[in-house]
């Protein structure tokens, strides 16, 4: 998963032969951002809230030619697409700090990396911590 998502981390004595290509093409620092990686330990601050973390991608992910305006009514259909809406301005939280479901912790590191609109999207366990039976 991390060869194909193009996080393959550079330790000592860790090597990789792959040549990872998309749409034929190999996969260079020009083409990876459209690429998507979702891991299973969802990494965010515990203080910000899903609004916050989600704006902050968009910051600096997003084309520099976006307005503030347009980045934040981008976070706004995002938090509406992922049902995050009720949550939106509560704090992430962690193991010591009391905050937003496994679930909305799941969608909100889900959001972060679909801010940018990817051609692909690789997620590591995207299941964990979310309620099959709520969506339905």
């Amino acid at each position: 998963m991390t060869v194909l998502g193009a996080r393959l981390p550079s330790k000592r004595g860790l090597s990789s032969k792959a040549t990872v290509q998309l749409d034929g093409e190999p996969l260079t620092e020009a083409t990876r951002y459209r690429l998507a990686f979702v891991p299973q330990e969802d990494a965010m601050f515990a203080f910000v809230t899903p609004r916050e973390a989600l704006l902050l991608s968009a910051r600096l992910r997003l084309p520099a030619d976006l307005s503030h305006e347009q980045r934040v009514g981008l976070v706004d259909e995002l938090l509406k697409t992922l049902l995050l809406e009720k949550c939106a301005d509560s704090m992430i939280g962690s193991l010591l700090v009391r905050g937003i479901s496994g679930g909305e912790k799941k969608r909100t590191s889900i959001g972060q990396e679909i801010i940018t609109n990817p051609s692909f999207i690789f997620l590591d366990e995207p299941t964990s911590g979310l309620d099959s039976t709520r969506y339905l």
